[in-house]
């Protein structure tokens, strides 16, 4: 029989035996063709390089949501491929000379270009004097497949759109047009019983208006049709695909061997490109919601330089690290929208919408570029002591020009004295230090102790300052009084009236700790350890200004019982917290959340609906245990459970001189718990099973518009569980597969309303679930020829919510519901050369 008849023999006995697989894998994870057996160092001939492995396969559907991650998220063929080779002089030639040359998901096709998650490096070098490496790694990211905007790449406005401003109305919808009070118009287009509006929104109702500007859309068109309606869901149909990001990384570096001393070098460059989602709201309302593409392109340089000093008694680690990030994107991205402003032309109605082009301006972390110097020293002060201290200092620095606060018209026109006034850059410059020592000793024979200290300190040397932003649409300046007047805003006068601000103050950080650790060993099979922390928070321009922390824990170790080792662990922790301090939310941020115009806002007042709490004193309870162990020869096992709950002591709220009760999270837990099961049915059958449940519960209460609280439960759980098998069914030929299923809901029940006319959705239930089946069979047909076939079935489904209040409120995605049913099969052949 040839050799071709014999692999067409392996390849089609696969089929009939593909029974059950090893070991879970989660869905949408990289297809693994690592199952094809390849040859080890010690298996391999004394002349050989390693081994190659190639692979060809198809996936059955278009899926971002499966292929987010793996680069795979388009349907069809691709070739896959990964290497190990290398080559080393002999053990007695004298000479330490070897060569490495390694690649890991080298792949072609599948929608995600060349190697979309590829790894190559290449290494040599002789052993103990000098190494050097070169690597190139590739990242891909996919978000959506179909996103769903108004707006171009490029910003501009969707064709569809334009004919939907140009198409309805003589000179464009409601310019120079008037209206009474009675019958201004709404903002939402009237189809059918629903509200539609750009960026595929749909929700069952929305405010009216006269005042309020909106982003396209927000408007009703005069004397609907027919022709007009089709006009305007043509429209809706704009769609940008693949949105998504693309890494590429090449490293380089050497080190070479000095006595004691070994000094290196690493370079690296990375480039990122593509788009992310965006969304953005028109004068503060959801009614103006927009989603649209926000360009990415990024350079990040690391320079990295290393000394090593190592003997017997003290190691010692010196490095400096320079990093340098580049937006190219600096100007930030500007998309056109349309604005329609109800102008008061007279004292009272009638009303003149008169429209203004909107300019947002997005942008994404600026360029900035930091300096790290770090040294790291151990000694060996006697066979029982050892020392070691980190030290690590970083200089960070960012100026990048920033973009402007606005590019609408109608605020410029208005404003655009306040918006000259901005700041045109940071200036910023931020210090850090992270300190570590520890000392470990063993006084006694069974006695070990450890104690260490750690600082974490963060010092911003960069100015508070005052921004101007779009003041709302309103024709005449909208003005908050503030007693006393906000830092930075020049105003002399009390009450202070400015348009809205926001005042950017930078936060610095002293994060101290000290723990100290005894482990007791009470006899050969059982340990006890103690364990002691204290922690100390201070922050400035916070709300929480001093946190203190102590925690105690306990932990036992023992293998005492035949057959089971196990461990329980106890932690109790109590943080004490300073009072609020308000006086950053009223006086810095409070533009943020006023709900009333003119009103005034004294600096012990708080006007805001929701109170925010960094940190909040709190006492946590965490009790955890694992046992792992044996019944006989053929039936392992691991069992693991953990509890965590939290209990907060936020003080009282107080809005609008009220004191109402807490706020905030006040109680929230996490269980998690599972087995572990491993079977061997002979030496040629091993079954295996998993199941894990995790529960995450959280209450909190917040205050409404109506300065009344508000609370919501949400109670999310997840059952994880897998069963396998691998089958040797002779000594050439194996077979294996996996079943995975993962299940997870979020229950959701509020007690209270959010507002005047928001009592809560039951939708805001959810529930996802995931299905994976993986088959697949290896077949060794020489020692130099492996053969792999492999299928695997994906399937994901979920519901999302979306909250639909009595007058307003949305959720808007951009993207299609992430489910999908998605087949892989693949076939691969492993060589040894």
């Amino acid at each position: 029989m040839t050799r071709l008849q014999n692999l067409k023999i392996a390849a089609l006995s696969t089929t009939c035996l593909l029974l059950l697989a090893g070991s879970a894998q989660a869905a949408g994870d990289s297809f693994d063709i690592s199952a094809a057996p390849a040859a080890s160092d010690s298996s391999a001939p004394a002349d050989s390089w390693g081994v190659v492995t190639v692979a060809i396969g198809g996936v059955s559907d278009t899926s971002a949501a499966f292929g987010r991650y793996n680069g795979m998220p388009d349907s069809g063929a691709g070739f896959l491929s990964s290497w190990n080779l290398g080559k080393r002089d002999a053990w007695d030639s004298g000479t330490t000379r070897y060569y490495s040359f390694t690649g890991d998901n080298v792949n072609v096709g599948f929608g995600g270009g060349f190697g979309p998650e590829a790894t190559i490096t290449l290494k040599a070098g002789d052993q103990g004097t000098w190494d050097a490496f070169a690597t190139y790694d590739a990242m891909t990211y996919r978000a959506t497949d179909h996103f769903t905007t108004a707006l171009e790449r490029d910003g501009t406005l969707a064709p569809g759109f334009f004919n939907v401003l140009n198409g309805l109305g003589t000179s464009g919808p409601f310019i120079g047009t008037s209206f009474t009070s009675a019958t201004a118009p709404g903002y939402f287009a009237n189809i059918g019983s629903a509200k539609h509006y750009p960026g595929g929104l749909n929700v069952q109702s929305g405010g009216v208006g006269s005042t309020a500007g909106h982003v396209l859309g927000g408007f009703t068109y005069p004397n609907p049709s027919p022709s007009n309606y089709s006009i305007y869901l043509a429209s809706l149909n704009e769609l940008v695909d693949k949105i998504g990001t693309r890494r590429d990384k090449g490293t380089i570096g050497a080190k070479y061997d000095l006595g004691d001393w070994t000094f290196g070098a690493v370079v690296s460059h990375e480039h990122k490109s593509g788009s992310l989602e965006q969304s953005m709201t028109t004068a503060g309302s959801n009614a103006g919601m927009m989603t649209f593409p926000m360009p990415v392109d990024y350079d990040t340089d690391l320079y990295t330089a290393t000394a090593a000093y190592d003997t017997d008694e003290l190691q010692a680690h010196l490095s400096y690290q320079f990093s340098n990030f580049i937006d190219h994107n600096a100007g930030g991205f500007a998309f056109e929208g349309w604005n329609f402003t109800a102008v008061r032309t007279g004292a009272a109605s009638p009303f003149t919408y008169a429209s203004y082009e909107s300019s947002g301006i997005y942008s994404l972390p600026p360029s900035n570029q930091a300096h790290t110097f770090k040294a790291e020293v151990g000694y060996n002060l006697d066979p029982e002591t050892r020392l070691n201290g980190t030290v690590v200092y970083g200089l960070q620095l960012q100026n990048s020009a920033f973009v402007a606060a606005t590019q609408n018209q109608f605020a410029l026109a208005n404003f655009g004295s306040y918006f000259n006034s901005n700041p045109t850059s940071l200036n910023g410059l931020v210090n850090t230090w992270f300190v570590n020592l520890a000392a470990n000793t063993r006084p006694l024979q069974n006695l070990d102790v450890k104690l260490s200290y750690t600082l974490d300190a963060r010092d911003t040397q960069t100015d508070p300052m005052a921004i101007y932003g779009d003041p709302t649409d309103a024709i005449t300046p909208t003005t908050i009084n503030f007693t006393p007047a906000p830092v930075g805003s020049g105003c002399t006068t009390t009450p202070c009236a400015v348009p809205w601000q926001r005042l950017a103050v930078p936060e610095s950080w002293t994060k101290q700790s000290v723990v100290l650790e005894a482990d007791y060993r009470i006899d050969p099979t059982t340990r006890v350890s103690f364990g002691y922390r204290f922690r100390d928070d201070h922050r400035t321009n916070a709300i929480t200004h001093q946190t203190e922390t102590n925690e105690e824990s306990v932990k036992v170790y023992t293998s005492a019982i035949p057959d089971v080792v196990a461990w329980v662990d106890y932690v109790h922790s109590d943080r004490s917290a300073s009072a609020p301090d308000f006086s950053m939310w009223t006086k810095q941020i409070m533009s943020d959340c006023i709900s009333q115009t003119n009103a005034i806002f004294n600096a012990g007042t708080l006007g805001c609906q929701e109170v925010p709490f960094y940190e909040a004193a709190r006492t946590e309870d965490a009790v955890s245990g694992m046992a792992t162990g044996s019944f006989g020869q053929n039936l392992s096992y691991s069992l693991f459970a953990k509890y965590s709950a939290d209990e907060y002591h936020n003080p009282p709220a107080f809005y609008n001189s009220i004191t109402s009760p807490a706020v905030g999270i006040y109680r929230n837990y996490s269980l998690q718990a599972g087995p572990d099961v491993n079977y061997r049915l002979d030496k040629d059958t091993e079954f295996h099973f998993f199941y894990t449940f995790l529960r995450d519960y959280r209450a909190m209460r917040a205050l409404n518009n109506l300065g009344t609280t508000y609370g919501v439960i949400s109670t999310y759980d997840i059952h994880t569980a897998g069963l396998g098998a691998t089958w040797q069914c002779t000594d050439k030929l194996k077979f294996a597969a996996d079943y995975y299923y993962s299940y997870g809901g979020e229950g959701f029940s509020q007690n209270g309303s959010w507002g005047s006319q928001a009592a809560g959705d039951p939708l805001l239930n959810t529930h996802s679930s995931i299905h994976q089946v993986k088959l697949h069979a290896t077949y060794e047909y020489s020692e130099a020829t492996s053969i792999y076939l492999g299928y695997q079935f994906d399937s994901l489904f979920t519901t999302d919510w979306a909250l639909v209040g009595a007058s307003t409120g949305q959720v808007v995605t951009g993207d299609v519901a992430p489910m999908y049913n998605v087949s892989t099969v693949m076939a691969g052949l492993t060589l040894k050369l």
